[in-house]
């Protein structure tokens, strides 16, 4: 696994950030506390994370590839 140093994120780590997920056509938006990052991934803490629309939120630490995912900005 390569690693990469990026000041952007690096000051973020431990703070909440918004993960942006791409999945296929569709972008999701996941709120949670970054945890660390590659080159190849970002991982990211308490997140409410739904497998499915009609069920309910729990809380999940995902490992995301930066193909399809990136943080977009800062949570509140």
């Amino acid at each position: 696994m390569a690693t990469s140093f990026e000041p952007l994120l690096e000051r973020h780590i431990g703070k909440k950030v918004v993960l942006e997920l791409t999945r296929g056509d569709k972008i999701f938006e996941y709120p949670g506390v970054l945890k660390d990052y590659t080159a190849d991934f970002i991982e990211i803490m308490d997140v409410d994370y739904r497998m499915k629309e009609d069920q309910p939120a729990r809380k999940a630490d995902l490992v995301i590839s930066r193909k399809y995912g990136l943080i977009r900005h800062l949570g509140e």
